[in-house]
């Protein structure tokens, strides 16, 4: 006699069928959505990030990051990064100074592409250039003033403003610390964001204490001058992290 399945064993195939297509629905989504997968990942705190505090999304402003080359006896420069500027889009462009704060108002008028501004260094790495469709002008490091420009600048300038040197060997400005951007295994994207920032005391072989996961391409990053956050920048936008 042929088995005849009962009402309850058919209400539950047809739950165990609507749980597999919904789990096959929310599979596919967060394979999709990578950001969510990541911003997920955080709240829950599976990954680290979640003190993260984004100051500016996409478009909207550009993080200036000085390099310091510091001269080493055997394997030439190292380098120090520190965030210095935030440069503002809207009219007029603005400059703020991440050392105290301040905002400064740039003589460049007209709309401009951030992306598209040159930033250059004097060879003393004493003062930046910024240059676009909309004019130039000059900031001198040491006090923030901003002079116009009309036609070449004097002196001679570098494109070298932020240099990576090495993925695991940026230091802060006063040698405490020194950062890593890391991949997952083989240097593949890890399940949950593109890459992660990791930091630990300067000079020691200790281990590393992951900071951020983040997703897109490699940062920009530079240290606060007081050594007490770390600012990303990449495609996305602009984080603020605090030195946990």
């Amino acid at each position: 006699m042929e088995y005849l399945p009962s009402r309850t064993e058919r209400r539950i195939k047809r739950v165990l069928i609507a749980l597999a297509v919904v789990a096959l629905i929310l599979l596919v989504f967060f394979y999709l959505r990578p950001d969510i997968r990541l911003s997920l990942g955080h709240r829950l705190g599976i990954v680290p990030g979640a003190a993260a505090e984004q100051i500016a999304g996409p478009d909207e402003a550009r993080l200036i990051v000085i390099s310091t080359p510091v001269p080493t006896e055997y394997t030439g420069d190292r380098y120090r990064y520190e965030a210095r500027y935030v440069l503002h889009s809207g009219s007029p462009l603005t400059l703020t100074d991440l050392r105290d704060g301040r905002t400064i108002p740039l003589p460049l008028e007209g709309t401009t592409d951030l992306t598209a501004m040159q930033v250059r260094i004097a060879d003393d790495r004493s003062r930046l250039l910024l240059q676009s469709d909309a004019g130039a002008a000059i900031v001198d490091l040491t006090n923030s003033e901003v002079t116009p420009v009309e036609g070449d600048p004097p002196g001679t300038w570098s494109d070298d403003v932020y240099i990576r040197d090495d993925r695991c060997s940026g230091a802060s400005p006063n040698d405490q610390w020194t950062l890593c951007l890391a991949f997952g295994r083989g240097n593949s994207r890890f399940v949950l964001g593109d890459w992660e920032l990791r930091i630990r005391p300067y000079g020691t072989g200790g281990d590393w204490t992951r900071l951020y996961r983040g997703r897109g391409l490699l940062p920009i990053v530079g240290f606060s001058s007081d050594e007490q956050s770390v600012y990303l920048y990449n495609e996305y936008g602009i984080w603020r992290l605090p030195m946990e």
